[in-house]
């Protein structure tokens, strides 16, 4: 600061006008820059926020658009479910008509991977979407304590028998407790798969007669 005063000084004595004009409009110049950069390095950093803050909301409201979407199809599905089985329109007795009724409710409902209805003798019936698009049924009869696994074909249904899971029975598993304990269309908890395929998560749909059975 000394130098810079004595410089001055020096300027004014010797009246050097020009090199004081010269150092002023230099100094100012030098100021407006500083000034410049600090305000657009803050207007950038309060835009930089804002656009994030915009693309962060648009991104939420995508991922719940499309959740709510995933999450809507398995409830709908159910809903088909009870009200064929409260109008008796599907014999659980006959195998190529029960079988086609899982198939083509997966059809309709491309993003659910599996479908099935526990009954509460203990039997359960449905239908399984393999990662190459082709379709796997199953059953499970409370007697024989399996599950057993068929390939399953469009034009000329159920095909070779594939493996069974034993012991089992579907009043043991999560979706049929959880359903008992509720007593209205709900969730699982995760839980990990009895075919290996990972974590999974079942909508569930308890439906009841006239007689609450």
């Amino acid at each position: 600061m000394s130098d810079m005063r004595k410089m001055l000084k020096n300027m004014i004595d010797n009246k050097s006008v020009r090199r004081m004009i010269v150092v002023m409009l230099t100094s100012e110049i030098i100021l407006f820059a500083i000034v410049t950069g600090y305000l657009t390095y803050t207007s950038s950093i309060r835009v930089v926020t804002d656009n994030a803050r915009q693309v962060s909301s648009l991104v939420n409201a995508e991922i719940s658009k499309t959740l709510a979407h995933y999450l809507a199809e398995p409830q709908q599905l159910e809903q088909i479910h009870e009200n064929i089985v409260l109008n008796r329109q599907l014999d659980f007795s006959d195998v190529a008509q029960r079988d086609r009724h899982f198939v083509e409710t997966l059809r309709l409902f491309p993003r659910v991977t599996n479908t099935y209805i526990g009954l509460a003798n203990g039997d359960e019936y449905g239908a399984r979407r393999e990662d190459d698009g082709s379709f796997v049924v199953w059953e499970s009869k409370a007697e024989k304590g399996t599950l057993d696994y068929y390939r399953y074909q469009d034009k000329s249904g159920r095909q070779e028998y594939i493996n069974s899971l034993a012991p089992y029975d579907t009043r043991n598993r999560p979706a049929y407790l959880i359903g008992i304990q509720q007593r209205r269309p709900c969730w699982t908890e995760v839980y990990p798969s009895d075919t290996a395929r990972g974590l999974v998560v079942t909508a569930v749909h308890p439906i009841y007669n006239s007689q609450d059975a």
